[in-house]
């Protein structure tokens, strides 16, 4: 789809328009391609076509999925000067400021999603819950590790409240959350939550409320009773 954007030639006689354009940004999207998702809309606006929610969330993911959280955070504020910012545009500038590790961002932005009336899902809250862990490789103790657990609680609690089921992700997020902020008992609180859920509970979930328990130098047998759970699954 790009190389069709590499000459007008590509198209033949033919003008590319908002649809071609969409679709080539939505494979720079799968391509983590944030670059050339840039370099289309600069095209597409030169040629005077009016973005939509469909673009601006093709690139928004593009640029989280490459790592860029500003330039997401950038073009979401575009979106939203045009009113072209959905609940799924938002998702994804949340999910790359939780790639970055940059969790109050985050947080501004869900608030920010709620005060203009765009309905949550799970997918919001799992990428809020998860940006609570802080930056990939980071030593703990850090600045804000002590609440930060307290904040991903928060956040499963209003899920509940917004009358929508926790995923596997989502307790997996929360129950890293609790590690490392030394929360060990509640991360075995949250997987026997996980585990009254109807979905089966994954063994990346047990292994991350193992790991809280280990990090708190709590033996194996305070966990004796989930893992059973999971050799009975």
């Amino acid at each position: 789809a790009l190389l069709l954007f590499s000459s007008d030639s590509g198209f033949g006689s033919a003008i590319p328009d908002l649809v071609s354009y969409n679709s080539a940004l939505s494979a720079c999207e799968r391509g983590r391609c944030w670059r050339e998702a840039l370099q289309l809309l600069l095209e597409a606006r030169l040629r005077k076509l009016e973005l939509d929610v469909v673009s601006f969330s093709s690139a928004v993911s593009a640029c989280s999925k490459g790592l860029q959280w500003q330039q997401a955070l950038a073009l979401l504020q575009e979106a939203r000067a045009v009113s072209a910012a959905s609940v799924i545009t938002y998702n994804s500038a949340i999910s790359g400021c939780a790639s970055a590790g940059q969790w109050p961002e985050a947080l501004a932005l869900l608030r920010d999603c709620v005060a203009e009336r765009h309905s949550l899902d799970v997918v919001s809250f799992s990428a809020a819950i998860t940006s609570c862990q802080g930056r990939p490789g980071e030593a703990s103790p850090s600045a804000g590790v002590e609440t930060r657990w307290e904040y991903a609680l928060e956040l499963l609690r209003e899920l509940r409240l917004a009358l929508l089921s926790p995923d596997d992700a989502v307790y997996t997020a929360a129950i890293s959350c609790c590690e490392k902020g030394g929360q060990w008992q509640k991360a075995l609180q949250l997987l026997h939550q996980a585990q009254c859920e109807p979905q089966k509970v994954s063994i990346i979930t047990y292994n991350a409320a193992i790991s809280a328990c280990e990090k708190a130098g709590q033996r194996m047998g305070a966990i004796a009773p989930a893992a059973v759970g999971l050799a009975l699954s």
